[in-house]
């Protein structure tokens, strides 16, 4: 609720930012529970009949977990699924396959703006909030790193046929688990899932 908030909302207002973008601000690095709700109250679709229930995968932070994110997804029609402890490396889409993407891409904006600045006779120059979200902007609009991320959900074993025609996508670590035999006994992940669908038609 301070200043720096204060400003940056009206920032992305005034230069017609869309809905699809918006910024917190926060004492620490980390962000809080109040952070997340905000955040979902902002950008889960509304509920509406005949729509689609939908997953929302987290990571496994506390300001994730709390009764209030899980209620807030649920009215919204998402069901939200928190990975393991230790997982996301493997497991979470956006660090598999998007964030390295967008700090490399980030990164090479801000070293061009910075040395703009330094060509311009500063000379140690430094980057506004207000510059750092037009940088930011300016990455995640590129569609295609939107597309790679999306191809991560094969990658890691979690959108995948569920009779086996795409097991084969399921690579990097993600691909150890899924071929290594599991906690319960099954061979690999193949097997279990199996098992799990043969289940499903018996009841």
């Amino acid at each position: 609720d301070g200043t720096v908030n204060a400003r940056l909302q009206k920032f992305i207002r005034s230069r017609g930012f869309p809905s699809t973008i918006s910024v917190t601000v926060a004492p620490k690095g980390s962000y809080r529970s109040q952070d997340v709700i905000q955040f979902l109250s902002t950008h889960l679709d509304e509920w509406r009949e005949g729509r689609d229930w939908r997953i929302l995968l987290a990571d496994d932070a506390s300001a994730h977990r709390t009764e209030n994110a899980k209620h807030l997804a649920w009215s919204r029609g998402y069901i939200l699924i928190i990975h393991g402890g230790g997982t996301t490396p493997v497991a979470q889409t956006c660090d598999t396959d998007l964030n390295q993407h967008v700090r490399k891409a980030y990164g090479m904006l801000e070293t061009q703006l910075l040395m703009e600045k330094m060509r311009c006779g500063e000379a140690v120059p430094k980057i506004s909030s207000e510059e750092s979200l037009l940088l930011m902007y300016e990455t995640l609009s590129n569609p295609q790193l939107h597309h790679r991320a999306s191809e991560g959900y094969k990658k890691t074993g979690q959108s995948i046929d569920l009779f086996g025609k795409e097991d084969a996508l399921v690579c990097r670590e993600a691909g150890e688990f899924w071929n290594e035999q599991t906690t319960d006994g099954y061979p690999n992940m193949r097997a279990r899932i199996d098992a799990e669908l043969a289940a499903v038609a018996d009841e």
